[in-house]
């Protein structure tokens, strides 16, 4: 899993998605990324960790430039399937909602409407509730769990309008 992280961290987030990279930084970030991915796809044995390194590996599946938004998406499904599986498991909730939030970075909500941009509707599935979790989870969901926080303010809380959900 220490290459996944690796991977995981090197590549883009929500402050900083592929379009923000510059030339250098973006050739670096997707040898490592790439490079990373494919070593812990060589030493994974765990379900999970396969699932988790299998999802990110669609993320870095070249260490050449190519069409992020598609690499984005694919990630996020396979991220999806991964959460089908393990939802149960707090810190796949967290990985899954950052992957929805990739789609948007800094626009999750059309402020002037109140409402999620048009052809954003998949961030209704966005799995923060907490009592969601903790009931799909089967454990006690810490008041502020540290990996949604970010998450959840970005989605929920910046909306200015609550959602019926939180």
């Amino acid at each position: 899993m220490a290459y996944w992280g690796i991977a995981y961290a090197g590549g883009p987030n929500y402050n900083k998605a592929w379009e923000r990279f510059d030339e250098t930084d973006l050739k670096r970030a997707l040898s490592k990324c790439h490079l990373a991915s494919s070593k812990a796809r060589e030493l994974a044995s765990i379900p999970l960790e396969i699932a988790l390194i299998e999802a990110l590996c669609d993320r870095f599946h070249s260490d050449r430039e190519g069409d992020y938004k598609h690499w984005n998406r694919t990630y996020c499904e396979e991220m999806d399937k991964v959460y089908e599986i393990h939802g149960d498991h707090l810190d796949v909730i967290a990985l899954y909602a950052d992957s929805l939030m990739e789609f948007a970075p800094w626009r999750l909500w059309d402020l002037s409407h109140w409402r999620f941009p048009e052809g954003q509707s998949y961030l209704l599935a966005y799995p923060v509730n907490p009592r969601e979790i903790t009931s799909k989870s089967r454990i006690s969901l810490p008041p502020w769990y540290p990996p949604l926080l970010h998450p959840s303010y970005g989605v929920i809380f910046q909306s200015g309008a609550r959602h019926s959900r939180v």
